[in-house]
């Protein structure tokens, strides 16, 4: 049990359990609070709540589908919690950011209470508890789970699996005590796995606090966690683990074979070597996750291995100054093993997890760990630990007010994420669309060119670029545009065809037009707009044999003749008329 801030001093004893507790809850609150009017990210939030047709109105048979393994279409992982909460939600508000951002806020509000009284049931005082949740409050790598709505599982799974691990510290081992401690310990646990997979590290974790919780040499402590009463807890909860890691492989979970073993050995320096110093708030945050170019891996690996031997020379350091160690070592191993699923799944599938969410339960231990040092250090160190943690809480509070804005709309978004990687070709596009959306062109159009190499969004950079020129009337620019996006093969060639028969209408050059809609209706038969289009124009060249071919496709594709076609071609309307009635 944790010494009391104070001893014989009511007083103190009151700050610990309400008045810090309610600095916490109104810091952590006040500073999300916007996030609440944000709207739904331009990252998966449209594709598993906005468009998921199991969300909405209620329906006993979509909660069902919900809970059925691969039931959500495009989804990897099987959450079906997570997913239950947004049924609940959709069904009372609607498709709606502000209810479910609300919701994101008011668990990570509850996740700073319970890392506060997880800390202090560990053995930190109430002044360094408070230090630890308030890291955990405005770190730049928490805000993501917290302003992006598909974060949800990981802002619910750490508030289920803190709620177990709380419960399993107290002063009794977990053999002993009511059942209902039991039972509960053992729902909170299985539920947070339910609500991300990635919890199914909670059986290791049960033991560790087993493990800390004895005094002595390290023998009788294994003895006393491998006891049947102390382990039956953590075994049950480890079955569950394995049916959730089941469960998940035989679901749509993705593998990827296109990674050399070579490549994933790498890939592991440089995952953690990316949180160390993102941790550190050394380097920037980002909202994504992907594999570096291979042509830099191996220098990526290199400098992710410097940064993490670093970590850990300063961990260990550290360490050896404390008087107490058990704390500090407890968040140390607690990080490690938090941070398992996610190196595996970096290591198995196509995904490179270097994504700031992925940390927001494992760096509750790198917190703790920051807690126990102020308390345990003494004399000089402690003074400089403490002002280096100032500075660093200063510069984190500002890049996590920074990143909190990125997601306040898609411009915001994607220029924040371009910080990190100016280069990459598939953000600029997406900021320039997203300006292209907020009706400023002009600003599309320089990270539009930025997009001109080869990539799978090279020919809808064109495309945009050219309906860009179009607008502002630039037509032999908005020709070239479109012809270069035709010469492409893609989902937009038709539509490029398209737009440089529009263009060319406007200088002109009907010939040309009717050229590029023959070869836009080859490659899309089923476009009736762009064959109703190529029968106006072969009319006004005179063709009338074309055009009325053309015309009757498009009607037969469900496109109603325009005025000039019917007043050319009166029988033949009326017959089509008739046959359509």
């Amino acid at each position: 049990m944790p010494a009391p801030f104070l001893k014989n001093s009511s007083l103190r004893q009151g700050l610990g359990k309400c008045i810090l507790p309610l600095v916490l809850a109104v810091l952590a609150l006040g500073f999300y609070l916007p996030a609440v009017f944000f709207p739904f990210s331009p990252y998966d939030d449209g594709i598993f709540i906005v468009l998921n047709p199991l969300l909405g109105p209620f329906n006993i048979a979509h909660l069902y589908t919900i809970w059925t393994i691969g039931g959500i279409p495009e989804e990897n992982l099987y959450i079906p919690l997570t997913y239950s909460s947004f049924f609940v939600e959709t069904a009372l508000f609607g498709k709606k950011a502000l209810p479910i951002h609300a919701g994101n806020v008011a668990l990570h509000v509850l996740n700073v209470l319970l890392v506060y009284g997880f800390a202090k049931r560990l053995g930190l005082r109430a002044t360094y508890a408070f230090l630890a949740a308030l890291t955990f409050t405005i770190h730049p790598l928490q805000v993501a789970p917290v302003a992006w709505c598909m974060g949800r599982k990981d802002l619910l799974s750490t508030a289920l699996a803190l709620a177990s691990l709380s419960m399993a510290a107290g002063g009794t081992p977990l053999g002993r005590g009511p059942l209902w401690r039991q039972i509960t310990i053992a729902l909170t646990g299985a539920l947070a796995m339910l609500a991300k997979p990635s919890l199914v590290v909670l059986p290791a974790l049960l033991a560790l606090i087993e493990f800390f919780r004895e005094k002595g040499e390290l023998r009788k402590r294994l003895a006393v966690v491998a006891r049947p009463a102390n382990a039956a807890l953590p075994t049950v909860l480890a079955v569950a683990a394995i049916a959730v890691i089941v469960v998940n492989f035989l679901g749509p979970f993705r593998q990827d074979s296109t990674k050399t073993l070579s490549e994933r050995v790498l890939c592991l320096p440089v995952v953690l070597g990316g949180w160390c110093a993102r941790f550190a708030a050394l380097a920037p945050v980002r909202h994504f996750y992907r594999w570096p170019r291979e042509s830099l891996l191996a220098h990526a690996a290199w400098i992710g291995l410097l940064v993490t031997a670093v970590a850990v020379t300063v961990y260990l350091i550290v360490g050896w100054r404390c008087r107490s160690r058990g704390p500090y070592l407890f968040g140390g191993l607690f990080t490690l093993i938090a941070f398992a699923p996610a190196i595996f799944h970096s290591g198995l599938t196509d995904k490179f997890i270097t994504a700031d969410r992925y940390g927001y339960f494992p760096l509750i231990g790198a917190f703790i760990v920051v807690g126990a040092a102020a308390q345990h250090l003494s004399g000089a160190g402690k003074k400089l630990f403490l002002l280096i943690v100032s500075v660093w809480l200063a510069v984190s509070a500002v890049l996590a007010w920074r990143t909190l804005w990125s997601w306040s709309n898609d411009v915001e978004f994607w220029a924040f994420d371009l910080v990190s990687k100016p280069d990459d070709p598939d953000t600029n596009y997406y900021l320039a669309l997203a300006y292209q959306r907020s009706e400023r062109p002009k600003d599309a159009l320089i990270y539009y060119a930025r997009c001109f190499k080869p990539n799978h969004n090279q020919q809808k950079a064109l495309y945009n670029s050219g309906a860009i020129y179009f607008s502002f009337r630039d037509y032999h620019a908005a020709a070239r545009c479109f012809d270069r996006a035709a010469a492409l093969d893609g989902e937009y060639s038709a539509l490029a065809f398209e737009g440089v028969a529009e263009a060319l209408i406007k200088l002109g050059q009907i010939d040309d037009a009717i050229k590029a809609l023959k070869k836009a209706v080859e490659i899309k038969p089923d476009d009736g707009s762009g064959r109703l289009r190529l029968a106006r124009l072969l009319l006004l060249k005179g063709d009338g044999k074309a055009a009325l071919r053309q015309a009757r496709k498009a009607r037969a594709l469900g496109v109603e003749w325009t005025d000039d076609l019917k007043t050319a071609f009166p029988a033949a309307g009326r017959k089509l008329e008739r046959r359509t009635r």
